[in-house]
């Protein structure tokens, strides 16, 4: 998850999850990316099923998987965003 705070009480900051790691910049003086990275969900599940493991095991790839997943800064066509968000976060 990457994007500016969705805290009412102080929005100027942007944010940054991945696994257990947390981070929060101020919003003045950093720029934030354009598009939106924020997973807005309460609940934790897998994005998988029988069917998409099996297209990717006749693709020889994980791509099926990311097909369906455009927000998702883990993608890999985000791999350019994903090193500025990184080095943006001290990462």
């Amino acid at each position: 998850m990457y994007g500016r705070s969705i805290d009412g009480r102080d929005r100027n900051k942007i944010c940054f999850c991945c696994g257990r790691d947390y981070r929060e910049i101020p919003l003045g003086g950093n720029d934030l990316l354009s598009k939106d990275f924020k997973n807005k969900g309460i609940n934790w599940s897998l994005n998988i099923n029988k069917k998409l493991v099996e297209e990717c095991i006749k693709a020889y790839t994980n791509e099926p998987f990311w097909k369906n997943r455009r927000n998702d800064l883990r993608n890999p066509i985000f791999s350019k965003e994903l090193a500025v968000v990184l080095t943006q976060m001290g990462i």
